[in-house]
C-alpha cells in the first residue's frame, strides 16, 4: 500500500510539473519561427552575440544586468549558434525552470493536480516575450523561496531565502531589491508572531547567503577592467535621470476610454486596468491577511502570502512604464497569488480562481491597451491571432534563422540589408539609432558605439565621447528612426541627442532612396 501510494504521489507531482511545461513546449514550438521585435528583443540579441564574442555587458555595450547574457551565451555556446532562436529556447528553459518549481509548490500546499496545472498554465500564458521572461521567472522563484522559508525556520531555509536576493542582483537589480523587500517583509511577519527580534545566528545565515548568491557579480566587479566604474555609473545614471524608466500614465480601471471601442474590446480594457489595481489590493490584502489570520493558517498558506507581499514591490516595476510588456515582467507574483488564493477549503472551489484567470488572462493577452491606444502584439496568444500572422506574414532571414513576420518589419529588414549592401565596405560600420538595435545581429554588424538602445537624453559630453566611437569605427551608414517615442516631442531623437543629430545631419548625406518603411532617415557619409 506504501509503494502505490508513493507511486500516486509521483504521479501527481508529475502530472503538476509536466502538463504547463508541455503548455509551454508546445507554445513554443508553434510560435517560436514567428514574430520579431527589434527594439527590446534586439536588445537582448545584440547584448547576448556581443558577450558569447567575449565582450562584457554594460563596460563594452549598453545592456542590463550581465547574468541573462551569460545564461544566453552559455545556450548559445552549447547549440553552436548564435541565432534568434537559440536564444528565445534559452529563455523558454529559463522559465521552464521556474514554472516548473512554481507548479510543485502549488501541489505541495494546496494537495491539487487541477490546481497546481491551472497555476502554472496561467503563468505561461502570462509570460508571453521572447525576451521579457527572465524577471517573471526569477520573481517566481522568488516567491517559492519566501514561501519556504515562511513555513518553518532552518538554517538551510534562512541561506537560501539570502541566496536568492543576491543571486538575483545578478540579472537585476531591481528584482534584488523587490526580492529584499519581499524577505524583509517576512521578517516583519515573523518577528510579529514570535514576538521577539531576529537571532545574530539567523542574521548571519541570511547575510552570507546573500553573499555567495553575490559572489558572480562580486567577481565581475573585483576582477574585471572598467567593469565596475561602467556599473556604478549606470546606477547614477538612474538618479540622474530621476527615474527608472519612462513613464506612462497608469491605466486605472475608472480613467480607460471605453467609449470609443465595441464591447468585447472594452471588457479588455476593463481587465487590464483591473490587473493594475490588483497590485495593491491583493498586495495590501495578503499583508492585512497575515497579519490579522491565526499564523497556523497563514504558513499553510505560505505560497499565496509570499506571492502577496511580493506583488507590492514588483508593481513598482508595472507601474514604472504602465504596458502590457510590463505588466507581463511584474505580475508573476500577482498572478500566483490570485491563482491559489484561498478562498475555500474544497478543492473544487480552490480551481475557480485559477480557472477565471487563466480564461481572464487567454482574452486579453494578445492586446496591448494603454488609454486609447489598442494595438496587437507580437507574438500573440489568441489562437486566431496566432493564424492570423502565420498565414500574412512574410519571410525574413535573421541571421541563419528563418523568420515569419508582418510585412512592416519585412520591409524595414531587407530594406536596411539593401541599403548595407549598397553603401557599406569592408571594415566600416552602421549606426542603428535609437529604437531598432536587433538589426545589428539580424544583418551581422557590431554597433559603433554604446548607446544601442538610445532611449533617455544624452548629456552633451556622452554625446561627444559617443560620436568619437562612431569616428574611430569608420561608419559609413547611419539609420535613424525619426519619430516621437510616446508621442512626445521631447522623445524625439534630435531632442535627446541633439549634438549626435547635428553631427549626422551636417558630416553626411541624406538618402533619398526609399526602401525603408515611412518613419526613417537615412545618412549616408560622403
Amino acid at each position: 500500500m506504501k509503494g502505490v501510494a508513493v507511486g500516486r504521489s509521483s504521479l501527481k507531482s508529475a502530472a503538476a510539473v509536466g502538463v504547463p511545461l508541455l503548455l509551454l513546449l508546445g507554445q513554443t514550438v508553434l510560435k517560436i519561427h514567428y514574430g520579431l521585435n527589434l527594439a527590446d528583443e534586439g536588445f537582448l540579441w545584440y547584448g547576448a552575440q556581443r558577450t558569447l564574442a567575449g565582450e562584457v555587458p554594460i563596460r563594452d555595450f549598453m545592456a542590463y544586468d550581465p547574468g541573462r547574457y551569460y545564461w544566453t551565451a552559455l545556450w548559445m555556446w552549447l547549440a553552436r549558434d548564435d541565432g534568434i532562436v537559440a536564444m528565445r529556447w534559452s529563455a523558454v528553459i529559463f522559465e521552464a525552470i521556474a514554472v516548473g518549481a512554481a507548479s510543485f509548490a502549488v501541489l505541495r500546499q494546496t494537495r491539487s493536480v487541477a490546481v497546481a496545472v491551472l497555476s502554472g498554465a496561467t503563468c505561461v500564458l502570462l509570460i508571453g516575450t521572447w525576451h521579457g521572461r527572465y524577471e517573471p521567472s526569477i520573481a517566481l522563484l522568488q516567491v517559492v523561496v519566501l514561501a519556504r522559508f515562511l513555513e518553518k525556520e532552518s538554517d538551510a531555509k534562512c541561506f537560501v531565502a539570502g541566496l536568492q536576493v543576491g543571486l538575483s542582483a545578478f540579472f537585476g537589480r531591481n528584482l534584488a531589491l523587490y526580492g529584499l523587500l519581499g524577505l524583509l517583509a517576512v521578517l516583519a511577519l515573523q518577528v510579529f508572531w514570535d514576538r521577539r527580534i531576529i537571532s545574530w545566528r539567523r542574521l548571519a545565515l541570511l547575510g552570507a547567503g546573500g553573499i555567495v548568491g553575490a559572489l558572480p557579480l562580486a567577481v565581475m566587479l573585483a576582477l574585471t577592467p572598467g567593469f565596475a566604474a561602467a556599473f556604478w555609473s549606470s546606477i547614477l545614471r538612474h538618479f540622474e535621470l530621476g527615474a527608472t524608466n519612462l513613464p506612462l500614465p497608469l491605466p486605472w480601471p475608472w480613467a480607460m476610454q471605453y467609449h470609443r471601442y465595441p464591447w468585447s474590446i472594452r471588457v479588455a480594457m476593463f481587465l487590464y486596468a483591473t490587473l493594475h489595481l490588483a497590485f495593491l489590493i491583493v498586495g495590501g490584502g495578503a499583508a492585512a491577511w497575515a497579519i490579522l489570520k491565526n499564523p497556523r493558517l497563514v504558513k499553510e498558506n505560505s505560497l499565496f502570502t509570499a506571492a502577496g507581499l511580493l506583488s507590492l514591490p514588483y508593481a513598482h516595476y508595472a507601474f514604472s512604464r504602465a504596458s502590457m510588456e510590463h505588466l507581463i515582467r511584474a505580475g508573476a507574483p500577482l498572478i500566483l497569488a490570485l491563482a491559489i488564493v484561498p478562498c475555500s477549503r474544497r478543492r473544487g472551489w480552490r480551481v475557480l480562481p485559477a480557472l477565471l484567470l487563466a480564461s481572464a488572462l487567454a482574452y486579453i493577452r494578445p492586446i496591448d491597451l494603454h488609454g486609447v491606444r489598442v494595438v496587437t502584439k507580437e507574438p500573440s496568444v489568441s489562437p486566431a491571432d496566432w493564424l492570423a500572422e502565420r498565414n500574412y506574414c512574410q519571410l525574413i532571414m535573421a541571421g541563419t534563422d528563418r523568420l515569419c513576420v508582418e510585412g512592416h518589419l519585412a520591409q524595414t529588414v531587407e530594406g536596411a540589408r539593401l541599403l548595407v549592401g549598397h553603401f557599406v565596405r569592408p571594415g566600416e560600420s552602421v549606426l542603428v539609432a535609437p529604437f531598432d538595435p536587433g538589426l545589428y545581429p539580424l544583418l551581422g554588424l557590431k554597433a559603433p558605439n554604446w548607446e544601442i538602445f538610445a532611449l533617455f537624453p544624452a548629456r552633451p559630453e556622452f554625446e561627444m565621447a559617443e560620436i568619437r566611437r562612431i569616428e574611430a569605427a569608420r561608419t559609413r551608414l547611419a539609420i535613424v528612426a525619426w519619430w516621437k517615442l510616446d508621442g512626445r516631442p521631447d522623445l524625439h531623437f534630435r531632442a535627446t541627442h541633439p549634438i549626435t543629430t547635428h553631427y549626422l545631419t551636417t558630416r553626411y548625406e541624406l538618402v533619398r532612396e526609399e526602401v525603408l518603411p515611412p518613419g526613417f532617415l537615412v545618412f549616408a557619409r560622403p
